[in-house]
C-alpha cells in the first residue's frame, strides 16, 4: 500500500513486485515443507489459471501502459483496491481464521475457496 505514493504510479507495479517476490518464495517453502501441494488436482485447478491470468494480465497490461495516463491507473488501481477488501470483508463475515500452525493443505483449499 505504501509504494504507489513513494514512487511514480508506473513503477508503481514493479517495486510491489520486487518486494512481494521474497515473501511468496517463503511462504511457497513452508506450505511445501509442510506437505500443501501433494494434492496435484487441487493445485493445478489453482495455480494453471492463476498462471494463465497472470500471463495474459502482464501483455496486456505492458501493452495498455503508454496509453494510460496515471490519473486513470490510480483510479483504476483504488477500484481494484476497494473491490478486494469488500470481497475479504464479506468473506471474512462469521468466518474465523487460522492462525498458528496449521495444516498446508488445508490452508490452500481456503485460498482456492477465497477465489470463487
Amino acid at each position: 500500500m505504501i509504494i504507489p505514493t513513494l514512487v511514480f504510479i508506473r513503477a508503481a507495479g514493479t517495486a510491489s513486485l520486487l518486494v512481494s517476490l521474497p515473501t511468496v518464495m517463503v511462504g511457497v517453502l513452508r506450505f511445501r515443507a509442510q506437505g500443501a501441494y501433494r494434492d496435484r488436482a487441487m493445485l493445478a485447478g489453482l495455480a494453471l489459471p492463476m498462471a494463465a491470468g497472470s500471463v495474459a494480465g502482464a501483455v496486456l497490461g505492458a501493452a495498455a501502459l503508454p496509453l494510460a495516463p496515471a490519473a486513470f491507473l490510480k483510479l483504476l488501481l483504488g477500484g481494484v483496491l476497494a473491490a478486494s477488501a469488500a470481497k475479504l470483508a464479506r468473506k471474512a463475515t462469521g468466518q474465523r481464521r487460522p492462525y498458528g500452525r496449521t495444516d498446508g493443505a488445508a490452508v490452500v483449499r481456503q485460498a482456492a475457496d477465497l477465489t470463487r
